[in-house]
């Protein structure tokens, strides 16, 4: 019977050691699967805060967006007032050089000693005459006031000698082609 109890205790104290075995095994597992649910965890955690920073980025960005938006309408707001007031100055201009060629015309035609002087003063009007032109050629306004300052342009070199008729044409001709673009 000792024996038996000998075999009994060995078969045992065999299964003690195999069931330790296993339990060291599994032991081994469950600290790789924590392993593995630990870095799984972290990666979340990561891509969370990832996605939160993007989240946070995207919205700098559209603040920034929107910031150039503004910026942009009003650059767009000022460059339309600043282009009304070039056609305000520009027929302002208009308007003086009629008044004095018209001026020095009626008061200097029918004077036959002064008509060099005459023409030396319309010659004068009609460099600025040019200069308005070339301002409202360069305009990029096209606009009614743009293509009336062409045809009051037309008007006002038909006032001079000469060259005048030639400039005239191309006035009313730019004035025409402004108005029917409208």
């Amino acid at each position: 019977e000792l024996e038996k109890e000998q075999g009994k205790t060995k078969e045992a104290l065999a299964l003690a050691i195999k069931n330790e075995g296993l339990a060291e095994i599994r032991r081994g597992q469950a600290v790789k699967l924590a392993d593995a649910n630990e870095l799984l965890a972290t990666r979340e955690t990561k891509a969370r805060l990832d996605a939160e920073e993007r989240r946070k980025e995207a919205v700098k960005l559209a603040e920034a967006n929107k910031q150039l938006a503004v910026k942009e309408a009003k650059a767009r707001q000022d460059a339309q007032g600043n282009e009304k007031l070039a056609a305000e100055q520009r027929s302002l201009a208009l308007q003086t050089l009629r008044l004095v060629a018209n001026d020095i015309d009626a008061q200097l035609k029918n004077k036959p000693a002064l008509q060099e002087l005459r023409q030396k003063l319309l010659d004068k009007a009609l460099e600025g005459l040019k200069k308005v032109a070339r301002s409202a050629d360069n305009s990029r306004a096209i606009d009614h006031e743009t293509a009336r300052a062409h045809i009051e342009l037309g008007d006002l070199f038909l006032t001079f000698e000469g060259a005048g008729v030639t400039q005239a044409q191309k006035q009313y001709e730019l004035g025409h082609e402004l108005a029917k673009k409208r």
